[in-house]
């Protein structure tokens, strides 16, 4: 989710919620801001998480909400990634174009 506000952009991994509206509100179980996630940190919690889903005793649950939780910030972070890579290739193609003309 995307959040602006006069000082600046911030970007969001949300969790299960809902939102409304023009004027939007949003409710959710998570909000954590790009910049906060760890994506080594996460994936660890990933890997956690699905070798506890192996374990007959754990709370599969909680193990489950963790997975999500885990998942959530590196589809975030990785999509992150993926469009600044984007964004300075088009950059460096337009530059390219115009030291050409």
């Amino acid at each position: 989710m995307l959040v602006r506000s006069d000082e600046r952009d911030q970007l969001l991994a949300l969790g299960e919620g809902f939102g409304e509206g023009h004027g939007v509100a949003v409710a959710t179980d998570m909000a954590i801001a790009i910049e906060s996630i760890d994506e080594a940190k996460a994936s660890e919690a990933c890997q956690r998480a699905e070798a506890q889903l192996q374990d007959k005793n754990s709370d599969e649950a909680s193990v489950n909400a963790s997975l999500v939780r885990s998942l959530v910030q590196l589809r975030v972070k990785r999509r992150r990634k993926k469009l600044r890579t984007r964004a300075r290739n088009q950059e460096r193609k337009t530059k390219s174009q115009e030291s050409i003309h």
